[in-house]
């Protein structure tokens, strides 16, 4: 009696240990991929990506079976087509990269930063949203926003910033710069509206020399020390923080410049 109960609960144990090993290999994944430099995130993915020495991809939860991982022309394609439980996570660890493409309401996230020593390049669009939340060293950044997508960056150090936003977008950018030029279109937004990681108690990018163009009733916030240059169409708003040295404006329309402190 005693020895057929020992291997009845042997048995369990076992079985028990191999559900878990299955039940863990259904929802965790490592990919390895060849080298790339430049992301492209689609449908139904929510990435978290870091900055390391050894490159990495590993994903976790449901719906593996969905998520789509490949290297085109030195870029990493992440995708989940036809999952319907939510957002499938993924993790990306990298070296470098150059680029960010976030599109189709997926999310990507760098919590802890990232430095590169390149032209660094972002484009959002189709309700995605992207999220930097600690400090973001590049010599120049370029980010092209539209189609309702949210962008924020906690502390963006640089010396150039080209923002171009259209179509009911959002970003938030706090840091400096030494020149920022900044082009809103259709009802975008820089620095205003809806917060993008609790950056709405924040104070816009600081930058030396400010150029402003906003048309289509887009409102922006900005910060100059030196010069600002401002134009303005379509009942748009401009709000300005701080006094710069050489403020120009040309308002049309029924544009208005605002001073906005806090």
């Amino acid at each position: 009696m005693f020895y057929r109960q020992s291997v009845k609960w042997i048995c369990l144990l076992c079985l028990s240990v191999l559900v878990c090993a299955c039940s863990k290999e259904d929802t965790s994944k490592q990919y390895g991929v060849e080298p790339f430099s430049k992301i492209n995130t689609g449908e139904n993915v929510n990435v978290t990506i870091t900055q390391q020495a050894e490159q990495n991809i590993t994903t976790n939860g449901s719906g593996l079976e969905h998520l789509q991982v490949s290297v085109v022309n030195d870029e990493l394609f992440l995708a989940a087509p036809g999952f319907e439980g939510g957002l499938l996570n993924v993790s990306v660890a990298v070296p470098a990269i150059s680029a960010i493409v976030y599109r189709v309401n997926s999310i990507v996230s760098l919590p802890t930063g990232f430095t590169s020593t390149q032209i660094f390049k972002i484009d959002g669009r189709n309700n995605a949203q992207l999220q930097v939340g600690a400090a973001f060293e590049v010599p120049q950044l370029s980010i092209d926003i539209r189609d309702e997508s949210l962008m924020g960056v906690g502390e963006l150090l640089t010396e150039k910033l080209y923002l171009i936003g259209r179509q009911n977008t959002t970003c938030y950018i706090s840091g400096t710069a030494r020149r920022a030029q900044i082009n809103l279109y259709n009802q975008a937004q820089y620095h205003l509206g809806d917060a993008v990681m609790s950056l709405a108690n924040t104070v816009p990018l600081l930058a030396d020399e400010h150029f402003v163009e906003l048309r289509g009733e887009a409102k922006a916030w900005v910060y100059a020390a030196n010069t600002l240059r401002v134009e303005g169409y379509n009942n748009c708003q401009v709000f300005v923080k701080g006094r710069p040295q050489l403020l120009i404006q040309n308002l049309y329309q029924s544009a208005t410049l605002t001073q906005k402190e806090q």
